[in-house]
């Protein structure tokens, strides 16, 4: 077998090579949920889908959250492929997790991005352990000095297959453009002498290069995007920033383990969040999906049935078209950029709520390995729920008993009473009986109260994540995360601005156990922040705003 490019860190080939490393298992112990009717599961999976097609890129819609950036939806998702990667069909799903393998290693080392490195993967890199990059331009030219554009595709085979890490990164057209981004951020690490520390031979230019792209990630991911989605009082108290984090949950390096496990909980359900967050169109840039773009002046949807004309959707597996490369001030906070459209209609994008709602085009996925079924069985909310119920998820109810105990910061936010789960909207909008004010509400409202003889107290750990995210994450224009929970987002009526008390601490508990196992990762390098000329001077809060800028800008 090749020699791994990570050599001593359990990176690459030398992880894949263990059995152990990675696999999958469970949080709870020997919690065990039950197998659900599929009957229930379509009924509730029905109730899940909004009929959503968007807005005019110059409309606020009311799904969006103010607290998030929709580069953070695909941020998320190019997260879960460096962590995951489960080869098993929904018809195959066991109920023993442990008897899943995990062709991920279970860490945050973007081996999605480094594969088996220069020695194992050869044809993604040159002769100097660069990345070789495409020279198939897909960016407009940037409008300004500071414009942080996506400039061109991934190098592709003839058949237009992108040749990187992991081919599930090129499966739409924005986690492929932020894979584009990792690649060029390691190759600027790599051609900037202040950062390699007088570092002279190839390899081992290489090896320090990968290791500051691996630690500014990181970093981001811990400091950035799980602060951003989580709990405010959960993160500050699990994360404990300036002390040691607390798990409560997953076990420690050493008590019971060699390596770091991926806990089901989490790769099955609560991380599932995200699905919530996708909007079903974007604007890309200036000319691609804004008034000032050619006619119909919409956004690009996600993806459509019609597969027909490329031009239509946003699916990946395919030449980017040209114009295509994101302008990042559509989705990210730049400081001193805008969108760049005429007339004042330039908008940021925000992602949509983190609640139990998914858009429309998740309805019926036009995966190929789903083509031929019934529409039920192309529909993500029944996917999601359905994989749950095979591989025996404890019940939202067993896993909220078990935080009960102790000093686990879940346990300070009461569990949410059937009344509540089986209901929709935040903890600002609890009438139960009659209209609420908003046809949405009252609908899924409606399809819901039926569900609750259904279930019982067996609530699927998945929904219920997005149904506390929508019960306890309110937040109103001026709130702050070191306000008390009680008093933020007393107006919202919606909820969803970042994940509840149970999602947040099986999310963090993941996160952080997954990086403390890790002895290569930056949370064992005493004292490291991230580094000039990557992190602005005088930056306290380095974000993923700010990696992707010093990347692309």
């Amino acid at each position: 077998m090749a020699r791994s490019h990570f050599q001593g860190d359990h990176r690459g080939l030398a992880a894949a090579a263990d059995g152990e490393f990675g696999r999958f298992g469970r949080m709870f112990g020997g919690l065990e949920g039950p197998e659900f009717d599929e009957g229930a599961l379509a009924a509730l999976a029905t109730s899940m889908i909004k009929d959503d097609a968007g807005q005019f890129f110059n409309v606020a819609d009311s799904d969006e959250n103010v607290r998030l950036p929709a580069g953070y939806t695909y941020f998320g998702q190019f997260v879960d492929h460096d962590l995951t990667l489960d080869k098993t069909s929904i018809g195959d799903a066991e109920a023993d997790p442990e008897a899943i393998s995990n062709f991920r290693t279970a860490a945050l080392d973007l081996d999605c991005v480094y594969g088996n490195g220069p020695g194992g993967d050869v044809i993604l890199y040159d002769e100097k352990y660069r990345f070789r990059l495409s020279s198939h331009r897909i960016g407009p030219a940037p409008s300004g000095p500071n414009a942080t554009r996506t400039q061109f595709d991934h190098r592709r085979d003839k058949d237009g297959v992108a040749l990187i890490g992991d081919p599930r990164n090129d499966e739409n057209t924005l986690v492929a453009q932020i894979h584009q981004a990792f690649t060029v951020f390691h190759n600027r690490i790599l051609g900037t002498d202040a950062l390699m520390n007088g570092v002279q031979s190839t390899s081992e230019r290489f090896r320090r290069a990968a290791r500051l792209a691996r630690w500014h990630y990181q970093w981001v991911v811990l400091h950035d995007y799980l602060k951003r989605i989580c709990q405010p009082e959960v993160y500050r108290d699990i994360v404990n920033p300036g002390g040691t984090p607390r798990l409560r949950l997953y076990p420690k390096p050493g008590d019971v383990a060699a390596y770091p496990y991926m806990p089901i909980e989490f790769a099955a359900a609560a991380y599932r969040f995200g699905h919530s967050m996708v909007r079903p169109s974007y604007a890309l840039n200036a000319v691609v999906g804004t008034q000032q773009a050619p006619p119909p002046h919409t956004r690009v949807p996600i993806f459509r049935a019609d597969t027909t004309n490329k031009l239509k959707d946003l699916r990946g597996f395919r030449r980017i078209p040209e114009h295509w490369g994101i302008d990042w001030s559509y989705f990210l906070e730049l400081e001193g950029e805008a969108p760049d459209v005429q007339g004042g209609e330039g908008l940021l994008q925000p992602a949509y709520r983190i609640d139990t709602m998914l858009v429309d085009p998740l309805r019926l996925l036009v995966n190929p390995d789903l083509q031929g079924r019934k529409p039920i069985e192309r529909n993500l909310a029944y996917l999601n729920l359905l994989r749950g119920s095979r591989l025996r998820l404890p019940t939202a109810e067993q896993v909220g008993q078990a935080m009960s105990v102790g000093s686990f910061p879940a346990a300070r936010f009461p569990m949410l009473t059937p009344e509540q789960i089986w209901s929709a909207g935040s903890r600002n909008n609890a009438s139960f009986s009659g209209s609420t004010g908003d046809a949405g509400i009252d609908a899924a409202r409606d399809a819901r109260r039926p569900l609750l003889d259904s279930f019982g107290a067996n609530t699927p750990l998945w929904y219920y994540v997005l149904r506390e995210a929508e019960w306890y994450g309110t937040w109103d224009p001026g709130d702050t995360d070191d306000m008390p929970a009680a008093e933020r987002g007393g107006n919202d009526k919606l909820g969803g601005h970042h994940l509840g008390p149970i999602g947040s601490t099986i999310v963090l508990e993941s996160f952080l156990g997954l990086l403390l196992g890790d002895p290569g990762s930056f949370i064992h390098q005493a004292g490291w922040r991230p580094m000039a000329p990557i992190a602005p001077t005088g930056t306290d809060n380095f974000e993923l705003k700010h990696l992707i800028h010093w990347a692309l800008g």
